[in-house]
């Protein structure tokens, strides 16, 4: 007689979750590219700093494909610091209301956005890549 009070289990798998620290690099090196595609912010006391970072993306890439096939789960990428700005607490609150009203306008271009001619391709499941 088959067992009624046992509980069906479910098999999934485990999720798997990558970490990356991105650092910038100190001043003294060579030249950095003049393009950041990374900030980072940071505040001590009532200063705000700063740091946009170019990061390199094959880096990215690579940790992600690492990760794939049972690697890495957390890495430190070192990217190429391109300028540091430290504002003091005061500087920054006195741009605050202009800030807000850059990203509510980039906020609303962005959901104004309309993708033209494209076409959604899955490598993958979980993975979806647009082509136009």
């Amino acid at each position: 007689m088959p067992d009624t009070n046992k509980q069906p289990t479910v098999s999934l798998p485990a999720q798997k979750i990558l970490t990356v620290q991105i650092q910038g690099e100190g001043p003294a090196y060579d030249h950095p590219p003049l393009y950041s595609n990374f900030l980072a912010l940071s505040r001590v006391g009532m200063d705000v700093q700063f740091e946009f970072i170019f990061l390199d993306f094959n880096l990215i890439a690579q940790l992600f494909l690492q990760q794939k096939e049972g690697g890495v789960s957390t890495s430190t990428v070192e990217g190429k610091t391109v300028a540091k700005m430290i504002l003091s607490g005061q500087s920054l609150i006195q741009i605050r209301d202009h800030l807000n009203h850059i990203m509510d306008e980039v906020d609303r271009a962005i959901k104004g956005m309309k993708p033209q001619n494209e076409t959604e391709v899955q490598n993958e499941p979980g993975d979806r890549i647009k082509s136009g």
